[in-house]
């Protein structure tokens, strides 16, 4: 029966008012935190995918000697520095090379200071090449006169014939590390490469090489030799051959007198 309502007269149906008298479950913790864990859930996902670091490419040794050996080749000039640790270079006459430093400008200029022994004796000398005039100082004396083009290591350090052939020659190349703004690079090279720089070179000997390259401009900025090169040096000799300066002018002129 229905059941007036006491503040308006309705009539109020009993089934009415069970449908408003149920309880509705409380929402519990879990219930309320799902969504939030959800949405963070994808979130998360998301933000992984997008950060995974790609794979890197990996460093081709060779390819950067080819690369550095065709810069190289396109040099104007460049300085030099040689030096020798526990030995030095045996030359002809009774002489050894301990220490050289220089500069040379295409197609044919060179200019080198040298220190070395004879004998017992500490000697200094200084050598100048312009196309096919070589000029080189007495040891002894000071004294500057005509010298065999033979004794010019221009065709070592020539950009285009020496360095870029020498680059090309390392067997065996290998990434030592890759840090500090630059390539090292170690390998074997057969001593006959460095015959225009030492002289005779032992026949079938090679000699360890670590390569130091500019990542910014590919310049070879370091070479440095580990093993017998000449046939009557001792073993142990490390040379280091350092590079700089490149592109930048020169003064090398024939000597006066």
């Amino acid at each position: 029966m229905p059941i007036k309502d006491g503040i308006n007269g309705d009539s109020i149906h009993p089934k009415s008012m069970k449908m408003h008298n149920i309880k509705r479950p409380k929402p519990t913790l879990v219930l309320s935190i799902m969504p939030l864990l959800l949405a963070t859930a994808l979130f998360s996902q998301a933000c992984g995918s997008a950060s995974a670091p790609a794979t890197p490419t990996p460093i081709n040794p060779q390819a950067i000697l080819d690369d550095c050996g065709r810069t190289m080749a396109a040099l104007k000039s460049y300085r030099f520095h040689i030096e020798h640790e526990g030995g030095s270079t045996p030359l002809n006459q009774g002489m050894s090379l301990t220490e050289a430093s220089g500069e040379v400008a295409v197609p044919d200029n060179l200019a080198l200071d040298f220190t070395g022994a004879a004998g017992n004796f500490a000697v200094k000398g200084r050598l100048i090449a312009i196309g096919e005039d070589v000029y080189m100082t007495n040891p002894l004396t000071g004294e500057w006169h005509a010298a065999a083009a033979a004794l010019s290591p221009l065709k070592f350090f020539a950009p285009s014939q020496g360095i870029a052939e020498i680059l090309s020659q390392v067997r065996n190349p290998t990434l030592i590390s890759h840090d500090d703004g630059v390539f090292r690079i170690g390998g074997a090279l057969p001593a006959s490469a460095l015959a225009p720089l030492f002289g005779e070179t032992k026949p079938q000997s090679s000699v360890d090489v670590t390569l130091t390259i500019d990542k910014a401009h590919l310049h070879l900025t370091r070479a440095e030799l580990q093993g017998i090169i000449t046939p009557t040096e001792p073993a142990g000799i490390k040379r280091a051959i350092t590079l700089s300066n490149f592109n930048e002018p020169t003064g090398i002129e024939a000597p006066v007198g």
